[in-house]
């Protein structure tokens, strides 16, 4: 809850541990169970403008498409914000720079590489 937790915010840190093996238990059944999806909520509160960050293992996807953002309830509150569904480690990890760190590093490599040839 506003931003408490700054290695999760977007872009979340590489450096933070992600819960292996992910499991939840199920109403009606005992024990644990493999999760299959990684759900993120982000969103602003409308009442104070607080800003709420979820990032959950769960066995169920919370809609039926990958993304959906606009007006959501979550307890007695109402946010706005988007909701994000996938079912691999690191997917709803927020935005990312259009050139990514290695493309970067393996350019400048090969163009040095070059250039003392």
């Amino acid at each position: 809850m506003n931003k408490s937790n700054p290695p999760c915010e977007d872009p979340v840190s590489a450096h933070i541990t992600i819960q292996r093996p992910c499991r939840q238990t199920i109403p009606g059944h005992e024990g644990l169970f493999y999760a299959h999806y990684c759900t993120k909520i982000k969103g602003i509160r409308q009442k104070d403008g607080s800003s709420l960050l979820i990032r959950r293992c769960s066995m169920d996807k919370l809609t039926d498409i990958p993304t959906h953002c606009g007006q959501f309830q979550l307890d007695d509150d109402l946010y706005h914000g988007c909701i994000a569904t996938c079912s691999k480690d690191w997917c709803n990890t927020g935005d990312r720079p259009s050139v990514s760190v290695r493309m970067l590093t393996l350019c400048l490599l090969t163009l040095s590489y070059t250039v003392i040839l």
